[in-house]
């Protein structure tokens, strides 16, 4: 995913801000029911769930909440 990135000139801390909300953590095995990254999908980058997740339960900003929904789009 970095060198995607790169290609594509984004800075630095945007991709160090796909990267966290693309690439498994732990947050988002936990949100998933403990289910490998591997296991999860389509389903649950266009229901959106996890991004809907942010705003309601984190109360995160429009902002951040864009940014992740971008990240597992751009991924």
């Amino acid at each position: 995913m970095h060198d995607a990135l790169s290609v594509k000139h984004y800075s630095y801390l945007m991709e160090q801000a796909y990267v966290g909300w693309s690439c498994p953590s732990v947050s988002y095995v936990l949100f998933h029911s403990k289910r490998h990254p591997n296991e999860t999908g389509a389903p649950e980058v266009e229901g959106s769930r996890t991004v809907t997740h942010l705003p309601v339960e984190e109360h995160v900003a429009a902002s951040i909440q864009h940014r992740a929904f971008s990240a597992l789009l751009f991924l």
